[in-house]
């Protein structure tokens, strides 16, 4: 749909791993590349990836410690804190077998220096054994440069040890002065901060707004989706409250003529199912209210959720490029992250700001026509 074609990007954001000490010199990048991912994906790392981080991250430290091993609970606990912590980790995952190849993770400081800038670290690089020379390291490094550049990073950093620093050069990295270290003592786990309060619970109706939501680093935050929200991958492990009433698979023309007698009799376009919604308990509902052809209308939602009162339902309405960057901050302030929607806005302001000086000077401007909807004919 418009909106989703408008919002151009697949999120990713939101946890760290804890990083083990090492030694070497500090490296920061000066030029970073994305090499080709044919045969993996990046994707930014869930509970369920427990045993497999567990299994990587062995391959760089030693896991156990004073406090005994990571436990389930505190892998959960750190993923449902990170996306307020501006604590980013991301796995690179077998497009066959689904089977971790490596992780990274990104750990954004604000600084007071620079006009409050921001600094991003890089911690806990690592790639399989049984998988290096396939570029995930390269991959991961380029992924998280990407995510520096979107919090509004003027660096990113990292330590290593001097036997790795070449490999850290050929993505980009250079020495950079000198690491120190003060070693404090073993960890005690009961000295650990309390779990984060627990975070508002969102419901996308719309596949734009499940990308904005995930490309604000809020992507935990999700609940649920609708039937069309496949998009980032990880979405689609989220139950599913809709469902429409006609085949959308059908050729345009019974298409057109199962949708004009539906809207005829007076029914909703898309059914609703209420009682997995209410079972769901979301604080916030997205939805749409441009065309109650292509998504769930508020009219849909009220109808089918009247047992939700506390609830509040954002509604998108964009009809231009500028009503789908506002909507961005409209949808980030629902989720209590402001600083987050016009960090976005400013970063995909600037991606579309570079595009104007590539178009040559008195070059003639195309006429477009964009149909998605053929017979019958207008």
């Amino acid at each position: 749909d418009f909106r989703r074609a408008l919002s151009l990007f697949a999120v990713h954001a939101a946890f760290d791993a804890t990083a083990a000490a090492r030694s070497g010199p500090l490296l920061a990048p000066s030029a970073t590349s994305m090499p080709s991912t044919q045969d993996f994906l990046l994707r930014t790392a869930e509970p369920r990836d427990f045993a497999a981080m567990c299994e990587l991250l062995s391959q760089l430290t030693v896991l156990d410690g004073p406090c005994g091993p990571p436990t389930r609970g505190d892998w959960e606990r750190m993923l449902a804190g990170a996306a307020a912590r501006e604590q980013s980790i991301v796995v690179a995952e077998d497009a066959h077998s689904g089977a971790l190849l490596g992780t990274a993770s990104l750990i954004v400081e604000h600084k007071l220096v620079r006009g409050c800038g921001r600094v991003g670290h890089v911690e806990d690089v690592v790639t399989h054994e049984k998988a290096r020379g396939r570029g995930v390291g390269r991959a991961l490094l380029g992924r998280l440069a990407e995510l520096a550049r979107e919090a509004g990073c003027y660096k990113v950093i990292l330590d290593c040890a001097d036997k790795n620093a070449a490999f850290y050069e050929k993505s980009g990295y250079r020495r950079a002065e000198l690491q120190m270290r003060l070693d404090l003592g073993p960890p005690q786990r009961g000295a650990r901060p309390p779990a984060p309060a627990p975070s508002k619970r969102v419901l996308s109706l719309l596949s734009a707004s499940t990308e904005i939501v995930c490309r604000l680093g809020c992507a935990h935050l999700l609940v649920g989706r609708s039937h069309g929200c496949d998009d980032p991958p990880l979405a689609t492990a989220l139950p599913v409250v809709t469902a429409p009433r006609v085949d959308p698979n059908a050729p345009s023309l019974q298409l057109d003529e199962a949708v004009r007698a539906q809207a005829a009799a007076g029914g909703p376009i898309y059914q609703i199912r209420s009682e997995l919604v209410r079972s769901l308990r979301p604080d916030v509902i997205i939805t749409q209210e441009q065309c109650r052809i292509c998504a769930v209308t508020p009219e849909d939602v009220d109808a089918a959720c009247v047992a939700l009162p506390s609830t509040a339902l954002v509604t998108i309405m964009p009809v231009t490029l500028d009503d789908v960057l506002g909507d961005v901050v409209t949808i980030a302030a629902a989720l209590g992250a402001p600083e987050r929607g016009r960090r976005l806005v400013a970063h995909m302001r600037a991606r579309l700001g570079a595009i104007a000086p590539l178009v040559p000077a008195g070059a003639p401007a195309p006429r477009v026509a964009h149909l998605e909807w053929l017979p019958p004919p207008p």
